[in-house]
Formats: structure tokens, C-alpha cells, sequence
């Protein structure tokens, strides 16, 4: 859908883009790519189509515009240029009949209405400032759960492989300094939550193990630590072969003394 078609607030009216198709103000058309796919609209879940929601889910994560021929041959690389092309129109076609002006069509690409926010955007945004304090957490607690969930962990599609690995690296890292953040601030229970998000992606890696077992410790828990480092230990020794680093064999010889 052209600029022309659309009004106040960028949306066009409903006989402009399909019977039915739902409002929404400014700022009320959310898209949530991280863990499932989802599209809200002043709060109501919208149903997508599994096509639309291919190239909905792609605009969302480049949060650009993207060249049509990009999107086309990202989406449906099977697919013949002239079959391609009909397909994303049809896509935005009915991705506009169902939510009005969701995605927008100009000459320079296609991109999603400047009035939606998406979650992996917000994420972003929050790592890079994760990564960038000076030892102080900057995400809250609320904005710290952005970084729970992976990329569209259900898709297989080529495209988005490589994006989830680059994501993946980076959120466990500003997790990470996050949790240690949260752990040196006192807020343990956050920095319980954010070690266990870590682990969830990344179950052979040492620092989280380690910190979470600090956590405990501070909540007055040895003995849960000893138990999870315990079981680290030995799930790296079955799955590994190797043992964990000095830190954590000191801790646990630690916590089995004070018993």
C-alpha cells in the first residue's frame, strides 16, 4: 500500500484496505518476534496467516525498509521472480485488509507502519546499553526480561540463522553483565532469573554457573549452590569430558568444608 492511502495517524480507512481491517493509534500496533510470533493491536492478539506472518516476522527483525526483491527472494527463495513478486503482493494485501496500513509499500522498499514497536528492536536497544554501563544496571528489572526469550526459536527458515546466532552472543553477554549487576546492587532474585535465562541458552557456560551459585550463597543457600555446581560438574564430565575451571572446583570444595 502506497503513502496516498494512507491518513491520519498512517492508517487508512477500511475501505481502503479490506472489510475489517482493525485501527490502531500511534504506538498500539506491537509485534513480538521474540520467543513466539505475535502482533497485538490496542492490546487484542491478531491472527495472521502463516505467510504473512513470514514476511511480517522478517520486516520486523530488519525493522527497516527492505528492498521488494530482498524480501522476495529471503521469504520465497523457491520461488520464481514473477511468482514472488504476486506473492508479496498478496501478502501485503492481506496483511493491510487485516490490520489496516500494517505494512507499507513505496518505491524505496517495504517496510511495517511507523507506528509499530517490536520487541527485538527493544531488545537490541537494551543490550547495547547493558554492554555500555559503567557498572550500574540500566535495564529494570520489567526491561530485563526482554532478553528471556531467543529469536524466533520455532523458525527455520535460512534468513534467520545467522541473526539468531548474532543475537544470541549478545544477550548473553549483556545478561550476564546485567545479572552480576543486579548480584552486586543486592537484587537477588533478578539476578537469580537473568543467571537462569543464561543457562537456558548457553548450559555449559562456567561464568553464569558460577555466579549463580554466588547468588545462592548470598541468599543465605549453600547448599542449593553445592547441588547445582555439583550437577555442572558432572554434566560437563558426561557431555564434555572435561572438568569446570579453578573458581568453581574452589567453590565447591568450599561449600562441601562449611557442611
Amino acid at each position: 500500500m502506497s503513502d496516498h492511502g494512507r491518513t491520519n495517524g498512517g492508517f487508512a480507512s477500511s475501505n481502503e484496505s479490506g472489510t475489517g481491517a482493525k485501527h490502531a493509534r500511534r504506538g498500539d500496533v506491537e509485534i513480538r518476534v521474540l520467543g513466539s510470533f505475535r502482533v497485538r493491536v490496542n492490546g487484542s492478539e491478531i491472527d495472521l496467516p502463516p505467510t504473512v506472518q513470514r514476511a511480517i516476522g522478517f520486516l520486523a527483525v530488519l525493522h527497516r525498509p527492505i528492498p521488494r526483491n530482498v524480501v522476495i527472494e529471503t521469504v520465497w527463495p523457491e520461488s520464481p521472480p514473477a511468482r514472488g513478486r504476486a506473492r508479496l503482493r498478496n501478502v501485503i494485501w492481506k496483511a493491510n485488509s487485516i490490520v489496516s496500513g500494517l505494512v507499507v509499500s513505496r518505491k524505496t522498499g517495504v517496510d511495517l507502519c511507523r507506528e509499530a514497536t517490536v520487541d527485538y528492536s527493544e531488545a537490541l536497544a537494551a543490550c547495547h546499553h547493558a554492554l555500555q554501563s559503567d557498572g550500574q544496571s540500566i535495564v529494570l528489572a520489567h526491561r530485563a526480561e526482554l532478553l528471556f526469550d531467543d529469536l524466533l526459536p520455532e523458525w527455520d527458515e535460512e534468513w534467520i540463522d545467522a541473526e539468531r546466532r548474532t543475537y544470541s552472543v549478545l544477550r548473553v553477554r549483556a545478561l550476564e553483565r546485567e545479572a552480576k549487576c543486579f548480584f552486586h546492587e543486592g537484587q537477588f532474585f533478578e539476578a537469580e532469573q537473568a543467571c537462569e535465562a543464561i543457562i537456558a541458552s548457553e548450559p555449559y557456560r562456567e561464568s553464569a554457573r558460577l555466579l549463580l551459585a554466588e547468588v545462592h550463597v548470598a541468599e543465605g543457600n549453600g547448599g542449593l549452590a553445592m547441588q547445582q555446581l555439583i550437577e555442572f560438574r558432572d554434566l560437563l564430565r558426561r557431555d564434555l569430558g572435561i572438568a569446570p575451571n579453578g573458581e568453581i572446583q574452589r567453590l565447591i570444595s568450599s561449600l562441601v568444608a562449611a557442611v
